[in-house]
């Protein structure tokens, strides 16, 4: 995969990522009030989606980015171990 292709990829997952944390902190205040006010199978797992879906939106954003920055580094250390003797 190409430097400017791995880039195009990067950028897009950030974005949709970026618009995920922008609806979940919207969304979060009043999917809060509704498994409040009817209580019902997700009552009790409230707190737990409450932890995991930030904690899963910031490992999106790591991968990304580490996607980004990680490809070049391994691209080099294969070009470089694949010259054999000189």
């Amino acid at each position: 995969m190409s430097h400017v292709s791995r880039m195009e990829l990067g950028l897009k997952g950030t974005v949709a990522t970026a618009f995920l944390s922008l609806l979940w902190v919207w969304l979060q205040p009043y999917l809060g009030a509704v498994v409040e006010e009817f209580p019902g199978p997700f009552t009790s797992s409230w707190s737990f989606i409450e932890t995991v879906v930030p904690i899963t939106i910031g490992i999106f954003y790591v991968i990304f980015i580490g996607y980004v920055l990680w490809g070049p580094i391994e691209k080099e250390r294969a070009r470089q171990t694949a010259r054999g003797p000189r």
